[in-house]
């Protein structure tokens, strides 16, 4: 039993010593990233570059602000008269779509009864015709097979 504790406490000793190497490492890692960063920063600020980009953007930004403002209120101003062509020139739009659209129908049922007026008197013809060439394929293959029996390629002796 006494192997079985110390073979416990050892893999926990081991498990505890891993772990405390393992967040010292990430908290080294971590501190020079944040040392780094902060040595950037400081640079950055005393860059005299990089103050006027700054304010560069900062004016940039306030003119986009003022725009959009602007816009926005000419946006609102246009309201009223894009809500009123919408509505007449939607009215006029449906209008047309209806007409398409009884139009549509009206095409597929004129087509559809032009298909069937020429559809149902070939079929009766095609009927016919097939009937037709039956009887003349029954009546005429004993007679076309005697009328040919003496056509062959070579000369008869």
């Amino acid at each position: 039993m006494a192997v079985q504790i110390v073979i416990f406490l050892a893999f926990t000793s081991v498990t505890l010593v891993f772990n405390t190497l393992l967040i010292w490492f990430a908290y080294k890692a971590f501190s020079n990233v944040v040392l780094r960063f902060t040595d950037g920063l400081r640079e950055v600020q005393a860059s005299q570059g990089a103050r006027q980009f700054v304010s560069a953007l900062e004016t940039a930004s306030k003119q986009a602000v003022s725009v959009t403002e602007v816009t926005k209120q000419k946006i609102q101003q246009f309201g009223p008269a894009l809500a009123r062509a919408e509505s007449t020139y939607g009215y006029g739009l449906a209008k047309v779509d209806v007409r398409m659209e009884r139009l549509c129908d009206n095409l597929g049922r004129y087509s559809e009864k032009a298909q069937r007026i020429v559809e149902a008197p070939s079929r009766r013809l095609g009927a016919a015709m097939e009937g037709v060439r039956a009887a003349i394929e029954e009546l005429g293959s004993s007679t076309i097979d005697e009328t040919f029996d003496d056509a062959s390629p070579t000369p008869s002796k």
